[in-house]
């Protein structure tokens, strides 16, 4: 009898919770997309990530300055990807877009990023996070210089390797 009575509230609880929008079943479909910045006459790399939302997986392994998979909900989190040559330095940015997002809930957000970079120059390394889970796999690069300014959620960074001998 208390299992049946126990059940039955489980059940009036979902019930209410689903009448009243708070809990959401849904069957998220994802696009995935590239993006690809090819390497050219830099001697040394700006490099800016700001993501706001979402999960980001950051590491050594391209032969271009950087190449990044996206996997997103909403075409509209696609981030906003910059390169210029300034002189010997290449200042790359990747953005989260700022804009409203409208149609998109809390439970249907997916922007997870996967950057690869390269460890054949020198480079400055800036981290703008907030609501995400972030890695940060920073051995093999040639790190000058690291700045991680992180909100709500969590991030690892793993410093080891021989390239972090340049980084103060």
């Amino acid at each position: 009898m208390k299992k049946m009575a126990a059940l039955l509230m489980v059940t009036g609880a979902l019930s209410f919770l689903t009448a009243c929008n708070v809990f959401t079943v849904t069957n998220l479909s994802s696009t995935e997309d590239g993006f690809t910045i090819e390497k050219d006459k830099a001697k040394e790399l700006e490099v800016e990530l700001n993501l706001g939302a979402g999960k980001m997986e950051v590491s050594e392994g391209t032969e271009e300055w950087v190449e990044g998979v996206v996997f997103i909900s909403d075409k509209k989190l696609n981030p906003e990807v910059s390169y210029k040559l300034k002189r010997d330095v290449g200042h790359i940015s990747i953005d989260q877009p700022e804009k409203k997002f409208g149609n998109i809930t809390k439970g249907s957000l997916k922007n997870e990023w996967d950057i690869k970079l390269t460890d054949q120059i020198p480079m400055n390394l800036r981290v703008n996070t907030g609501a995400s889970e972030t890695v940060l796999d920073l051995q093999g690069l040639q790190l000058k210089d690291l700045q991680v300014d992180a909100g709500v959620g969590d991030i690892t960074i793993d410093l080891s390797g021989d390239g972090m001998k340049a980084l103060t």
